[in-house]
């Protein structure tokens, strides 16, 4: 592959969506490499701690992302957050987010994902630059292209109003168009098009991924997004009769040749040794483990070494006896107990499962019964079900697709922003204390409350690009 001088255009303090989209900078890098070592250095920076890339970063590895969403969603017992020594680290944070009306991280989460999309956009378009055949430019484009379709749906499902398909999120794919872009919020049809095609691009590639280069050009991967996106675009705005078929096919395609375990071997975690990027293991087609040392992350507060947390009565309550996560997840006093082995003080390590095996289960019951067909819903939730309880005699309830919901909640509980992305698909509100708040002793959310939706980063775009506000949003 030749050598390409170019200038990769990034910012350090990112504050306009312009510069977010358009990749617009305040102070310039001049990158003397090829297109492809400059993408295998970014894909470091998730299997290796100290391997850095100017200008890009690992959005998971922000340890606020997953407070954020634990506060933002109903299974973390916030009223005793506090009550240890270390969780006042957080207390800012806590405070703020409490009410649903953190004006701080949606920045954040905004200009994060927003300037890794912007570096993916730049690697797409200038690796069609250089002279190498197609087979080696797949292997750089599509690993690029599966993690921008994977950040424009994060970006989505996070702010854009669910129902709302006029109120998508502003995109621009063309690394050249600097000053030129079109900054409207665009519908969230064309946005899910975007990303339907990068995946689509990737599974009907004829290149192979190369292990001693590829992480995200993975055609299962692939798969497994493309369920999800399915599975939540169906009853969005832009939600089509064919979206939960697909949704189905694409998930039976991640599980084709995968046995669920029996209860008595069920692990929600892998055990490791090691750090870096583990593909393919018994739980899910991603992991992440990364050491606590550099990344202290949400899971390092709900340890039990003298760091209790706590689930809410609303998600303790829906657990059964026989169930072997409420022995594997909560301890004797109803204490979280679910990461003592993922976050652990002593292996300094902290432990992330993306692309479950068990979601693409799910993802496949819930779309068979919001189809109507709830034999086929029935038989792909008792085949999971057998493998999470003692001596399974079959659902015995009414609501196949409650229940459906709530095995979500049981299983993914307190996993990155899962809840939250759920309650945004089913908004139902709830009521907890404030913290120290005389005037207003409890925060309530109501039931398709317009804070289910994050808002528009108001410096960032609603003053420099003239994006239109997320409704109820008077920030």
């Amino acid at each position: 592959m030749k050598n390409l001088f170019f200038l990769f255009l990034f910012l350090l303090g990112l504050t306009s969506c312009e510069k977010f989209l358009e990749i617009k900078p305040t102070n310039r890098l001049v990158v003397s490499t090829d297109v492809k070592a400059l993408m295998g250095a970014h894909i470091r920076m998730f299997n290796e701690t100290d391997n850095t890339l100017a200008g890009t970063s690992v959005p998971f590895k922000n340890e606020d992302l997953y407070y954020f969403f634990a506060f933002q969603s109903d299974d973390l017992n916030t009223d005793r957050f506090l009550e240890n020594y270390y969780t006042s680290n957080f207390e800012s944070l806590y405070i703020e987010s409490l009410n649903w009306e953190n004006e701080d991280m949606p920045g954040n989460l905004w200009s994060t994902f927003f300037s890794n999309i912007g570096f993916y956009n730049t690697i797409i378009d200038k690796v069609n630059e250089v002279e190498a055949t197609e087979t080696e430019k797949d292997i750089v484009r599509n690993e690029a292209k599966f993690l921008r379709a994977w950040y424009l749906f994060k970006l989505l499902q996070w702010f854009s109003p669910y129902l709302q398909n006029d109120l998508g999120i502003p995109v621009n794919l063309d690394s050249e168009a600097v000053g030129e872009a079109d900054m409207r919020r665009r519908t969230q049809t064309e946005v899910y098009n975007y990303i339907l095609t990068d995946l689509t691009d990737i599974i009907n590639s004829e290149t192979q991924p190369r292990e001693s280069y590829n992480i995200f050009f993975d055609k299962l991967l692939a798969h497994a997004l493309l369920a999800e996106v399915y599975l939540f675009k169906s009853g969005s705005g832009a939600g089509i009769e064919k979206d939960y078929a697909a949704a189905i096919e694409h998930a039976k395609i991640v599980l084709e040749g995968y046995v669920l375990p029996s209860p008595d071997f069920y692990e929600p975690f892998i055990n490791s040794d090691e750090t870096g990027v583990f593909k393919n293991t018994k739980q899910s087609l991603l992991t992440f483990v990364w050491y606590d040392y550099y990344y202290g992350g949400m899971y390092n507060i709900m340890s039990s070494y003298g760091i209790y947390q706590f689930p809410t009565d609303a998600l303790y309550s829906i657990y059964k006896d026989n169930d072997v996560r409420k022995k594997l997840f909560f301890g004797a006093e109803k204490n979280i107990t679910k990461f003592d082995d993922v976050a652990d003080m002593f292996t300094k390590q902290v432990i992330f499962n993306y692309f479950h095996y068990a979601e693409m289960y799910l993802i496949i019951a819930e779309s068979y019964a919001r189809l109507g067909d709830n034999g086929n819903a029935r038989i792909w939730l008792e085949d999971f079900q057998r493998s999470r309880y003692q001596n399974y005699e079959g659902f015995k309830g009414d609501d196949l697709l409650q229940e459906i919901l709530n095995e979500r909640r049981r299983e993914f509980c307190l996993e990155q922003d899962v809840r939250w992305c759920d309650l945004i698909r089913n908004p139902k509100g709830w009521t907890r204390k404030s913290y120290q708040n005389e005037e207003e002793p409890e925060y309530t959310i109501e039931d398709n409350d317009y804070r289910f939706c994050l808002p528009i980063p108001l410096e960032e775009e609603l003053q420099n690009n003239h994006i239109r506000q997320n409704p109820g949003w008077n920030m």
